[in-house]
């Protein structure tokens, strides 16, 4: 079964051209090398576009070029924030008793 993680994004980086990031989800388990970011373009929503997480690239791009310009440059910065994001939830899971229980039975 995939587990995803998803991440507001709104707020957390800025808005460019009236590109506004809304969310990234993610797949934990098994990992894949893509991601969804969700945004809102002119404040109407966008369909999601697939994040290359080995290459940091986005696959899809817009049909608007100021859109897909704004993706393009945005890219590492959603990356960045994203991994400080499940380098947090990591360290809180490995001190909650339920991964000292996983570990101890592996």
């Amino acid at each position: 079964m995939l587990r995803t993680e998803s991440f507001d994004l709104r707020g957390q980086l800025p808005t460019d051209e009236g590109v506004e990031f809304v969310s990234i989800e993610i797949a934990i388990e098994p990992q894949l090398p893509l991601a969804i970011v969700l945004y809102e373009h002119n404040g109407w929503a966008a369909p999601g576009v697939r994040l290359d997480l080995h290459k940091r690239v986005f696959i899809d791009h817009p049909d608007d070029p100021l859109a897909n310009r704004v993706l393009e440059r945005s890219a590492e910065s959603i990356l960045s924030w994203t991994s400080q994001r499940l380098a947090q939830r990591a360290a809180m899971h490995r001190g909650s008793v339920l991964w000292r229980a996983e570990a101890a039975g592996s």
